[in-house]
C-alpha cells in the first residue's frame, strides 16, 4: 500500500504527517524543524515507510519560499513531490 505524507509548510517548523494511503493509518505526526538535518531525518522516515509500505508521495502546501529547503531535499531524497495548495483565505469578490 503506497504511503502519503501530508506537510504543512511554516517558516520555522513544518507539520508533517506519515499515513497508509489506503487505509488512512498514521505512521506518524510530528513537527519538522526547517533545517537540513530535521528535514533529513523526515526523508528518512519516509523512506523507512516506503520499505515496509510501498511508495510515497509527498504534498506540500506551500512552492518555493519558506518551503524550498524542504522541497528540494524530498526531491533530491527520490521522493515523488506533488503541490497541494491550502484554502484560499481571501475573501471572495462577488460576496
Amino acid at each position: 500500500m503506497p504511503v502519503a505524507v501530508g506537510i504543512d509548510v511554516a517558516k520555522e517548523t513544518h507539520w508533517a504527517v506519515i499515513k497508509v494511503a489506503q487505509t488512512g493509518q498514521v505512521l506518524a505526526s510530528h513537527a519538522v524543524g526547517n533545517t537540513p538535518q530535521a528535514i533529513a531525518g523526515l526523508v528518512d522516515e519516509v523512506r523507512a515507510a516506503e520499505a515496509e509500505h510501498g511508495p510515497a508521495t509527498a504534498g506540500i502546501d506551500i512552492l518555493g519560499g519558506i518551503a524550498a529547503l524542504a522541497e528540494a531535499m524530498l526531491l533530491a531524497g527520490g521522493l515523488t513531490v506533488v503541490h497541494v495548495p491550502g484554502r484560499d483565505r481571501r475573501p471572495d469578490p462577488d460576496a
